[in-house]
């Protein structure tokens, strides 16, 4: 059996409605992020359940009584203890799922793996490698896919953490060792073993695949150049830093790959090329034009 379990949110219905009084847990908190985990929970057809920084493991059905404003992130005021997730295990009989799919921030995962970890269950955070935004993003693409394919209509999904699959077969080189050549080879490998229609690469988990990152001598706009340098037509940016050249870099290439020199030419680097060749059409034709004028001796 399966059970899907995901985090609270700090957003909740009674932010904007005092009044609202007591309720359930599936409509109680509002955020964009809890919205997203929320309709991909559902979208299984299993068992979820939320996990709450006050209340612990508790159903969507389970009635709130009003506003809180507790978080694993914080010691006060006191989140609910380990000691009792681990009770809320064995009394509400969850240890007989025998998979767990959890989705939220670090500390939601965290703790729910160590509330199980007595159990016989597998656990699993698909979308543990992301930022909550990116999070946010492959799970759209992710149901949008799923509910394209209901309708009858072929779609390659994209792999969940195609950097992530790579990481445990690739040599971690020292940080001294990481250059352009690294990224390169290893933004290849993952879209020549990428199976799918798309792949989505973030440059915080380039560089955390080759090593070096995060540390005082990471080469992150080393990595981001690299990454942009690989667009190809079609590719496109999802995600940028402010200076363009962050850990949050996330751009999205088309598969497979090109060949054609034209395709391999990034956005950036065509229109240079268009620029200069411009460039000197108008200056041969202004020369012509000034020889043309020229009186003949």
């Amino acid at each position: 059996m399966r059970l899907v379990i995901i985090g609270c949110g700090k957003s909740k219905i009674w932010d904007k409605n005092p009044s609202a009084g007591a309720q359930r847990a599936s409509v109680a908190y509002t955020g964009p992020y809890f919205g997203t985990n929320k309709r991909f929970a559902e979208s299984r057809g299993c068992d979820w359940m939320i996990l709450s920084a006050k209340y612990g493991f508790i159903r969507p059905d389970f009635v709130i009584p009003g506003n809180y404003n507790v978080t694993f992130a914080k010691p006060s005021p006191h989140p609910i203890s380990m000691q009792e997730l681990k009770r809320q295990v064995e009394e509400q009989e969850l240890s007989r799922y025998d998979e767990i799919t959890v989705l939220g921030g670090r500390d939601y995962v965290d703790r729910a793996r160590e509330s199980f970890a007595h159990t016989r269950a597998k656990i699993e955070a698909p979308f543990a490698g992301y930022g909550m935004g990116q999070q946010m993003h492959v799970i759209n693409e992710k149901l949008h896919e799923e509910e394209l394919a209901q309708r009858g209509r072929l779609v390659t999904v994209t792999p969940k953490n195609a950097v992530a699959r790579h990481r445990v077969k690739t040599d971690v080189p020292p940080s001294s060792t990481v250059n352009a050549d690294t990224f390169r080879k290893a933004l290849q490998r993952i879209l020549d073993e990428t199976r799918g229609s798309f792949v989505d690469v973030t440059s915080g988990d380039l560089h955390r695949l080759v090593g070096g990152y995060p540390g005082r001598s990471h080469k992150m706009p080393v990595c981001c150049d690299v990454m942009r340098k690989a667009m190809q037509s079609g590719d496109r940016i999802l995600a940028s830093p402010p200076k363009g050249r962050g850990a949050k870099l996330m751009i999205r290439y088309v598969l497979p790959r090109s060949s054609s020199p034209l395709a391999r030419t990034n956005r950036a680097t065509l229109a240079s090329v268009l620029r200069s060749i411009f460039g000197r059409l108008r200056r041969s034709k202004r020369q012509a034009a000034s020889d043309h004028r020229r009186p003949a001796p």
